[in-house]
């Protein structure tokens, strides 16, 4: 019974972990500037909406939040992308590609 019970609450649980953070994080889904953390625009010309900071030279990661790495997006515009090792990785609509110089990966809109 008591495994029953653990497997019960583990299975209720999990579901609300997997629909990820709403906190407005980099990458986090917003309706506005108000919902994004410090220092974060909600960009909302991109799938889904999503709270990021801009940058100036893809590849860059010592001035973008931690996890995540200067990327061009739609264009030449460049945004702090979370780093990601494959497109499960991604929000839908994205897709995980190498950044400049192939060192790191992000999540980059498909289209481009």
């Amino acid at each position: 019974m008591h495994r029953f019970l653990c497997l019960s609450a583990a299975l209720f649980v999990l579901p609300l972990f997997a629909c990820g953070r709403n906190d407005g994080a980099v990458a986090e889904s917003c309706k506005d500037d108000v919902v994004c953390e410090a220092g974060l625009a909600c960009y909302q010309n991109y799938p889904g909406t999503f709270c990021a900071q801009s940058c100036s030279e893809e590849g860059d990661t010592a001035n973008c939040p931690q996890g995540t790495v200067c990327t061009a997006q739609l264009g030449e515009e460049r945004l702090c992308s979370l780093t990601c090792e494959d497109t499960d990785d991604c929000r839908e609509g994205y897709v995980c590609v190498a950044v400049a110089d192939g060192q790191a990966k992000a999540c980059r809109v498909k289209s481009l």
